[in-house]
């Protein structure tokens, strides 16, 4: 238990300090808004231009209602001149002034805006990305810092468990204590008892030395019981001689004399055993040399051929023929030296009767080389004939063409291949952007749909780049990877990740959502809450398309929302 608590111990301050050292590294909700708000910053500048056509817009507009007025005017002094009464001209005259006022004061609004807004674009596109790049770190930081609380977690109830065996010791060890503390009771000793294991520990070890000194008192009677039995048995070995008594010394001097006698004979004898044993290791020796002598002789038989001796005799005699054999050849080689050399090789080569079947092979191989040549040369001859007719039929220039073709064929496809090669790595460029700044975000909006469809038994879904594997978090802290989960709960996580797909992907524009049966396996209350899901993605007039054949399915909408399908 001590060995494992403070392994636990150990563990629960690694995942603690790695725990601190990245929530350290994680921004505040102060700094991460305030970084936020100046990211956000960045559309509100995009919309600076727009701002600036529209302001040149209004001046031709103002312009245009400039050259209106001056009409306006024109037709009042006529208007004036034929009509020759004063209050409809001042109502008009009233009219135009009233609107101009409202256009001229419109349009310093408009300018003052455009020119605040120049005022504020100073943010330069490197600190605009610097500001992505540490939304981004902070962003796998939390994401980090969510697996390491689970590990810190993990750590923790690995800890308690510790102590938790350490309580059930104790409640264990109780009983015994309380046994310790009656016998106290009973012997009358004091609260601090410690005292006992030395005293425990002097009584054992006066026990074990009056053990001994009982063994020595039995020993010391068990050798003067022998030395007793040793002098009767030196009287015995002494006799008297007229009756006299001799001490001890005098027996045991006497005894010493004879016994270098015999010592003195022994060594004599044991010299002679000596040379006994020496003689026959030799003996011995001479025995395994003549074995392997022999064990030699009977090889040289075998490697001979002979069963003994009167056969290696016959073989040596045949030995020595063949030798005169031998240098007989020699001389008659001597003597076709002056011939060819192929000759000379095919005479050594083996005896008469094999020269000759090896003549008859090579006049049969000879024979049939004569027939493949005929056979090469009509085929040759025909192969001529046929590519006389080729050329004149025109197939060779064909062939011709067909190769060329082929090789532009072959150039073609391996410029699709280099294009090929190029998107392939376009696209798995875009995956490493998509892993590193998509998916956290995505993952974080498919965690608002998670925890309501799981009913709040999951709180998190994270990237594991370890394994490139989807993993969520349980409520209790414990972790799983996505193929760990039941089917449901799979389907409920897949579902999470599609609500997140379509609000994420749409691009100011509420696409039509569509789904076909997806919730086959879900019981009636993971349905339920999949429905409000739904009901609530649909806010803002989302349409979404739902297929079913089910009838338990078709009876949680309203019949108003149900379209039947004729098959």
């Amino acid at each position: 238990l001590d060995e494992t608590f403070e392994q636990a111990r150990q563990d629960l301050e690694e995942a603690e300090r790695a725990y601190e050292e990245t929530a350290a590294a994680v921004l505040n909700d102060h700094q991460r808004k305030e970084k936020e708000a100046e990211l956000k910053k960045q559309g509100f500048y995009q919309g600076q231009e727009e701002l600036a056509s529209q302001l040149m817009l209004l001046e031709k507009q103002q312009a245009k209602q400039k050259k209106i007025i001056l009409g306006a005017g024109v037709l009042c002094t006529a208007f004036f001149l034929i009509v020759k009464e004063w209050m409809p001209a001042i109502a008009f005259a009233a009219a135009v002034l009233i609107y101009l006022f409202m256009t001229f004061k419109k349009a310093p609004a408009i300018r003052i805006t455009a020119q605040r807004s120049q005022q504020k674009t100073n943010v330069s596109s490197g600190e605009m990305d610097e500001l992505k790049e540490a939304l981004w770190r902070d962003d796998q930081n939390r994401q980090q810092l969510i697996t390491l609380k689970a590990v810190l977690q993990q750590k923790e109830a690995g800890y308690e468990r510790v102590i938790q065996q350490f309580e059930e010791w104790e409640a264990e060890m109780a009983p015994a204590q309380s046994r310790i503390e009656s016998y106290k009771k009973d012997l009358g000793f004091s609260e601090d008892a410690s005292f006992l294991l030395d005293a425990y520990s002097l009584m054992k070890d006066l026990k074990n030395e009056i053990k001994k000194k009982h063994e020595l008192t039995i020993e010391a009677g068990r050798l003067q019981k022998h030395r007793r039995t040793f002098e009767e048995r030196l009287n015995q070995l002494m006799p008297s001689e007229n009756g006299d008594e001799h001490t001890v010394a005098d027996l045991i001097h006497f005894l010493k004399k004879s016994v270098e006698r015999e010592e003195k004979i022994e060594k004599q004898k044991r010299e002679i055993d000596t040379e006994i044993q020496y003689a026959e290791e030799q003996m011995r020796d001479l025995d395994q040399e003549i074995q392997y002598f022999q064990a030699q002789i009977d090889q040289l038989f075998h490697a001979a051929g002979a069963n003994d001796r009167e056969d290696f005799r016959a073989i040596a005699e045949i030995g020595k023929k063949r030798k005169e054999t031998e240098e007989q050849l020699q001389n008659v080689k001597a003597q076709l030296r002056g011939a060819h050399s192929d000759a000379t090789e095919l005479a050594g080569s083996g005896t008469l009767s094999e020269m000759k079947r090896k003549l008859s092979e090579a006049k049969e191989r000879r024979d049939r080389l004569h027939e493949g040549v005929h056979h090469s040369r009509e085929q040759l001859a025909l192969l001529a004939v046929r590519q006389e007719q080729l050329e004149a039929s025109g197939t060779v220039s064909e062939l011709k063409l067909q190769t060329e073709m082929q090789k532009e064929r072959v150039k073609s496809l391996a410029k699709e291949w280099a294009a090929i090669q190029m998107v392939r790595q376009v696209i798995k460029d875009k995956m490493e952007r998509h892993k590193k700044v998509g998916l956290p975000r995505l993952l974080e909006t498919a965690k608002a749909f998670f925890h309501p469809l799981t009913g709040g038994s999951y709180e998190n879904i994270y990237f594991s780049e370890a394994d490139d594997s989807i993993m969520v978090m349980r409520s209790d802290g414990m972790t799983f990877h996505a193929e760990e989960l039941s089917q449901a709960t799979c389907e409920q996580l897949y579902a999470s990740i599609r609500f997140a797909l379509a609000l994420t992907r749409q691009d100011g524009v509420m696409l039509p959502f569509q789904l076909d049966d997806s919730f086959v396996h879900f019981d009636q209350e993971r349905l339920k809450r999949v429905l409000e899901v739904l009901a609530r993605f649909s806010e803002g007039n989302r349409q979404i398309l739902y297929f079913t054949c089910h009838e338990h399915v078709k009876a949680s909408f309203p019949n108003d929302q149900v379209i039947h399908l004729l098959s």
